[in-house]
């Protein structure tokens, strides 16, 4: 089964700006945790989510209309 998503290093160096998703005005410009995201459509996109008060992070596939 593919991935949805891919778990990035750091945030690209090129191509569209990043989504910043984070609590804090500050923490915008920040790296944190960095994830892109493949749309059914063949296009991507990359969110640099905002660091928060433990190291845990992870990203969890749903299914909502999956019964």
């Amino acid at each position: 089964m593919k991935k949805n998503y891919e778990i990035l290093k750091g945030l690209p160096s090129y191509g569209k700006m990043y989504i910043p998703i984070t609590n804090f005005e500050n923490e915008k410009y920040s790296e944190g945790y960095v994830v892109r995201f493949f749309k059914k459509d063949g296009t991507d996109w990359v969110t640099n989510f905002g660091k928060g008060w433990s190291n845990y992070s992870n990203v969890f596939e749903f299914c909502y209309l999956c019964v």
